[in-house]
């Protein structure tokens, strides 16, 4: 007697369920590749149109103080007295902080002391008669007397730090009764300087933006070129400039090297702030009442660009004359007329921003 062998009945239905889900993904998979290749590539129509044309640089950077006075004593003392806070603004003259003057004026009234003594010796002298050695010295000692009595004086109003012109306070390093070491103060907007003052004041009206830019990017640059400004932070509002300085030499730090450049801010306001990040575009070049085209309908082969030009129904090369090349323009100087039809195409499932000439031309 044969074993009886097992077939499954569901086995047949498994299968043909399997094939029908393969076709299906298959079919769809071929209509979406059809629809893609077929939709890739599409050619579109323009014309050669006559306008203004404008090759800019777009960048970001930083708004930073260029003016900076860093306030510090000539002399070792303890604070006495801080008259501001970060963030309080200052107007010239206005006292910043004081130290302990008990020594100092101790010193004027020795060096007045001193002084006086000097001009009874003159008094004494013009009363008896002196050989001509002894006339120079007691004249010498007044002089040097007098000087003295100018540096303890002059030691004694630099006891209080006066702002040299308005500003607002950015820094504030120290407090009241701390024992402070002789720094002096100078204009710098070196980090280190700020970090040694007792009190750093900034010149709001002399805010910049600085830029760090590559080598590259720095070539196309030249001094006041014209800029327009705009903050994240600050809505519907453009603010203008231009570059005012180009650094020579690179910085350099672990990471990278760049150059400095800095782009002035000609309708600041108080909206501005030191920190803020700034995105810069700057106007490299500008074309008016010139012919163009969309830079999608240019090509280039070799060294030479040329268009696909519609006339009469029939589509030729043609060999082209370009100049000023903006993010989305490509001037013609040679090869076309206004009116003239270009066919263009572009890759209708991809957004691109890159410019197939490189940096706009300036």
């Amino acid at each position: 007697m044969k074993p009886k062998i097992f077939k499954p009945k569901r086995a047949i239905p498994i299968i043909s369920g399997c094939i029908i889900i393969l076709l299906i993904c298959f079919g769809i998979i071929y209509f979406i590749t059809k629809r893609f290749s077929n939709n890739l590539v599409e050619n579109f129509e323009v014309s050669v149109v006559r306008g203004d044309i404008t090759s800019s640089f777009n960048t970001n950077g930083t708004v930073k103080y260029i003016q900076q006075y860093n306030a510090g004593f000539d002399v070792i003392s303890k604070i006495t007295n801080i008259y501001s806070n970060i963030g309080d603004k200052v107007f010239k003259g206005q006292r910043l902080a004081k130290i302990d003057t008990i020594d100092l004026e101790i010193h004027v009234k020795n060096a007045e002391a001193n002084l006086s003594t000097a001009k009874d010796q003159i008094t004494i002298l013009h009363q008896h008669y002196y050989n001509s050695d002894q006339n120079n010295t007691v004249y010498k000692n007044k002089e040097a007397a007098e000087l003295r009595l100018n540096q303890a004086n002059q030691a004694l109003v630099n006891a209080t730090l006066i702002a040299p012109f308005d500003g607002i306070v950015i820094a504030v390093n120290n407090k009241v009764g701390d024992t402070i070491i002789a720094t002096g103060s100078n204009y710098s907007t070196d980090a280190d300087s700020k970090l040694k003052s007792i009190i750093t004041i900034a010149d709001a009206s002399s805010e910049q933006i600085e830029l760090q830019l590559n080598e590259d990017d720095i070539s196309n640059l030249s001094l006041n070129k014209f800029a327009n400004i705009t903050f994240s932070s600050i809505a519907e509002k453009i603010y203008t400039g231009k570059i005012t300085k180009i650094d020579s030499y690179p910085t350099q730090t672990t990471n990278s090297i760049y150059y400095i450049a800095k782009v002035s801010i000609d309708n600041l306001d108080e909206k501005v702030k030191a920190g803020k990040n700034a995105n810069v575009n700057i106007i490299l070049n500008s074309k008016k009442n010139t012919l163009y085209l969309p830079i999608s309908a240019v090509k280039t082969e070799g060294s030479e660009r040329f268009v696909q030009l519609k006339k009469d129904q029939k589509i030729s090369k043609v060999i082209v004359k370009t100049g000023l090349v903006s993010d989305q323009q490509i001037e013609i100087i040679d090869g076309l007329s206004e009116g003239d039809t270009v066919v263009s195409n572009f890759l209708s499932n991809f957004t691109s921003t890159s410019n197939p000439f490189g940096t706009p031309s300036n």
